[in-house]
C-alpha cells in the first residue's frame, strides 16, 4: 500500500472517531439541557401552584347599610403586635380597589367585600377589631395553617350575629386572648373543629358576649392553658355551660371567670383541677341565677385571694366548702356578700389564720 493511501485511511479513522466524540458530547449536552428544562418546569409548576394556593387565601365580608365603613382593623394598640398583614388586594362587589385602606366607601346594595392575601398569614391579631358594621364573615377560603396568635381578632364586632369558624386551622395557635370581647350581638358561635392543643392563654376570650345563648367547648384542649381570667365575664345570656372536658391542671388565674354570668342556673366544676390556682377573686360574683354549684373537689391550697368569690350569688341555697384549704388566703373581703338565699353554708374547716381582710364577708 502506498504511503498516501495509509494517510488517507488514517484520516478517515480520525474523522470517524472525531465525529463519534462530537456525537457523544452532543447527546450528553442535550441530556443536560433536557434535565435542566425538566427541573425548571418542576420549579415553575411548584411556584405556580404556590401562587395559586396563596391567591386562593381570601376572606369574604358582608357589611350592613352603605357609606364609609371600616372593613379591617385600624387599631393601633401596642397589644396588637405582631399585627396582621394588610391584604394585598381588595374587591368591593367584584371591583378591585386602587389602594389598600382600612376604610372604604360602599354605595351598592350587595356590600360584599373580598380581602386577598398573597403571603402566608402568621398572625390574626385584632384582624377585625372595632369593625362595628360587619354582619357576616366567610373564612372557608382563608389559610390559617401558619397562624400562631388570634389576639382580639373579633374585638367589639358589635353587628356580628353568628360566626362559623369550622374551617379555621388553629393547630399552631397559642393565644386566643380577648378574641370575641364585646361582640355583643353574637348569638351563635360554631367552633367544632377548633384545635387548641397549643393554646396557653385565653383570658377574656368571650367577655361581653351578652347575646350568646349556648356555647359548645367540648372539643377544647386546655391542657397547656395557664390563664383563664374573665373568660366568660358578662356572658349574661348563657343558661348552661358544659366544661366537663376542661383540663385546668396548669391554670394559675381564675379571677372573674364567671363574673356577671347572670343567667347561669347550675355549674358542675367537679372535674376542675385548681391545685395551681392562686387567684379566685370574684370567680362566681353576680351569678344571680345560680342555684347549684359543685366545687367539692376544689384544691385551694395555693389560693391567696378569695375576694368576692360568691358575692351576689342571690339564688344559691347550699354551699359546702368543708374541703377548702384556706391556709394561704389573705383576703376574704365580700366573699359571701349578698348571698341572701343561703340556707346551708359549711365552712367548718375554713382557716383564717393568714387573712388580713374580712370586710363585709357575710354582709347581706
Amino acid at each position: 500500500m502506498k504511503v498516501s493511501e495509509k494517510y488517507h485511511d488514517l484520516n478517515k479513522k480520525q474523522i470517524k472517531k472525531y465525529v463519534l466524540i462530537k456525537k457523544e458530547k452532543f447527546i450528553r449536552f442535550f441530556g443536560y439541557v433536557m434535565f435542566f428544562n425538566f427541573f425548571l418546569l418542576i420549579i415553575i409548576d411548584n411556584a405556580n401552584s404556590r401562587i395559586i394556593q396563596m391567591k386562593s387565601s381570601y376572606i369574604t365580608l358582608k357589611i350592613n347599610d352603605i357609606g364609609k365603613k371600616k372593613v379591617f382593623s385600624g387599631l393601633k394598640s401596642p397589644d396588637c403586635i405582631p399585627r396582621f398583614p394588610s391584604p394585598n388586594e381588595v374587591y368591593i362587589n367584584g371591583v378591585e380597589q386602587n389602594s389598600i385602606s382600612s376604610e372604604y366607601n360602599l354605595n351598592l346594595t350587595e356590600n360584599e367585600i373580598k380581602l386577598y392575601w398573597n403571603t402566608n398569614v402568621t398572625t390574626c391579631n385584632c384582624l377585625f377589631a372595632e369593625c362595628k358594621d360587619i354582619v357576616e364573615i366567610d373564612f372557608s377560603h382563608f389559610d390559617t395553617t401558619q397562624v400562631t396568635t388570634m389576639f382580639g381578632m373579633f374585638y367589639e364586632c358589635f353587628s356580628l350575629i353568628s360566626l362559623n369558624l369550622s374551617s379555621l386551622d388553629t393547630s399552631l395557635v397559642t393565644n386566643l386572648d380577648l378574641m370575641f370581647v364585646r361582640s355583643s350581638s353574637l348569638k351563635y358561635l360554631i367552633l367544632p373543629n377548633f384545635n387548641t392543643s397549643k393554646l396557653t392563654t385565653m383570658y377574656h376570650m368571650f367577655e361581653g358576649c351578652t347575646s350568646l345563648i349556648s356555647l359548645d367547648l367540648s372539643n377544647f384542649d386546655t391542657s397547656l392553658v395557664t390563664n383563664m381570667e374573665s373568660i366568660f365575664l358578662d356572658c349574661s345570656s348563657l343558661i348552661s355551660l358544659d366544661l366537663s372536658n376542661f383540663d385546668t391542671s396548669h391554670v394559675t388565674n381564675m379571677e372573674f371567670i364567671f363574673l356577671d354570668c347572670s343567667s347561669l342556673i347550675s355549674l358542675d366544676l367537679s372535674n376542675f383541677d385548681t391545685s395551681h390556682v392562686t387567684n379566685m377573686d370574684g370567680m362566681f360574683a353576680n351569678c344571680i341565677s345560680l342555684k347549684k354549684l359543685n366545687i367539692s373537689k376544689f384544691n385551694t391550697s395555693n389560693v391567696t385571694s378569695m375576694r368576692g368569690l360568691f358575692q351576689n350569688c342571690l339564688s344559691l341555697k347550699h354551699l359546702d366548702l368543708s374541703n377548702f384549704n384556706t391556709s394561704e388566703v389573705i383576703n376574704m373581703e365580700y366573699m359571701f356578700f349578698c348571698c341572701e338565699s343561703l340556707e346551708l353554708l359549711n365552712i367548718t374547716n375554713l382557716d383564717t389564720s393568714q387573712v388580713t381582710n374580712m370586710e363585709s364577708m357575710f354582709e347581706r
